[in-house]
């Protein structure tokens, strides 16, 4: 014999089953990884480039990329759409232009659809090369007369830099000292044909490029 509670509400009971019903579905949300690592990186003098493998992915939602200058406080740098449901291997790519600093640790912090979060181990990086200096921002492109271009110096000396053709023919060039900090570049297009151009900035064995596209005023 079951005592019934004269005071239950049968709502209450039936929300009660529900929520019951749905954890085990809730539990199944789940990204398997690559077993060789989950996150691995490349080092590029714009930046760290990162990608992770994934096997398959069940009701997954969002990637955080997430970088420490210490290994202990993180900060989201990317939000990368995942997959949701798939059985294959996918390979998801981030190049972190901001990633300067001679060591960087990074983790993977997943969302599924459900709210529910996993975070992968710390990936630590370690950059051998020398990045003087970086692009830190230019205007609209394509662009019509003028080109400002601003540069993160990280350590001063001689910048040389150059407006190129698309075929890599030089059609100006200039030389001067940059200062620690951002510094910017005026280029003038005016006297340019409409078509696709290369501004290259130079220091020391260290380039940067930029594709920049003229078009008619």
């Amino acid at each position: 014999m079951i005592a019934k509670n004269p005071n239950s509400n049968p709502y209450l009971n039936i929300l009660y089953l529900s929520l019951l019903m749905c954890i085990p579905f809730m539990m199944q949300s789940q990204v398997v990884y690559s077993e060789s690592l989950k996150v691995t990186s490349e080092e590029f003098k714009a930046g760290n480039f990162l990608y992770w493998v994934t096997l398959s992915e069940n009701n997954s939602k969002t990637f955080f990329v997430e970088r420490s200058v210490n290994g202990v406080e993180f900060e989201s740098i990317a939000e990368i759409d995942a997959a949701g449901i798939s059985n294959k291997e996918i390979t998801y790519r981030y190049l972190d232009i901001q990633g300067t600093d001679k060591v960087l640790y990074y983790r993977l912090r997943q969302e599924d659809r459900y709210g529910i979060e996993s975070t992968t181990p710390i990936l630590t990086v370690e950059r051998k090369l020398d990045n003087n200096f970086m692009i830190a921002d230019f205007t609209e492109n394509p662009l019509r007369d003028y080109c400002q271009v601003t540069l993160q110096i990280f350590q001063p000396g001689e910048m040389k830099y150059m407006i190129e053709t698309y075929k890599g023919d030089t059609i100006y060039n200039s030389m001067r000292m940059v200062n620690e900090g951002l510094n910017e570049f005026d280029f003038n297009f005016s006297d340019k044909k409409p078509g696709r151009y290369a501004i290259r900035f130079k220091m020391g064995d260290e380039e940067e490029r930029l594709n920049m596209i003229k078009v008619e005023n």
